[in-house]
């Protein structure tokens, strides 16, 4: 196995992924769902076992490392890393997703830019009728996020769900 570096899979200090995880089982969500995961961690876990539910996973990342260790960690075409900033990514190269995880929107500001409410409402596009958005309410940027998913909330674009542990879970409306 090759030593690369990135996140590691740690949920005691970072569990978002693990939380998503416990989600799709817990609510036992259909299978066949498509998923864009933003931030995959050196250890794939989302992609690992969502696709073991039978769903469909898109990582993207900015680390090369969680790219190049999606080789070495995965073995599904179901599951496929893309290098890519959210915030400036052509949604239009995007299928149809179900489910939108933005567990880190607006960390490292200075190296991605702003949290910005457009790039929430362009996604939202890109969101089947039924489709989900995730948060994490524990965020480092969550203080900067927030406003803007409330925002998207007031507009009438996104619903919220409920809170799932520290997941903000929102439905496209």
């Amino acid at each position: 196995m090759i030593d690369v570096q990135g996140w590691p899979w740690l949920p005691d200090k970072c569990p978002p992924d693990k939380y998503f995880i416990d989600y799709m089982k817990e609510k036992e969500i259909s299978p066949s769902k498509t998923i864009l995961h933003v931030g995959t961690g050196l250890h794939h876990r989302v992609g690992i076992d969502c696709c073991a539910m039978g769903h469909k996973v898109i990582g993207m990342t900015v680390s090369r490392e969680e790219v190049i260790s999606r080789v070495f960690r995965v073995d599904t075409s179901d599951y496929q890393v893309i290098y890519a900033n959210i915030n400036n990514f052509d949604r239009h190269m995007l299928p149809d997703l179900d489910i939108i995880t933005l567990f880190h929107y607006g960390e490292m500001e200075s190296d991605f830019g702003a949290v910005d409410p457009e790039t929430l409402y362009y996604l939202r596009h890109q969101l089947t009728d039924e489709g989900y958005m995730f948060f994490y309410n524990r965020s480092a940027a969550w203080d900067r996020a927030k406003p803007a998913v409330e925002y998207m909330a007031e507009k009438g674009w996104l619903n919220y769900q409920e809170t799932y542990e520290e997941l903000e879970v929102y439905r496209k409306s």
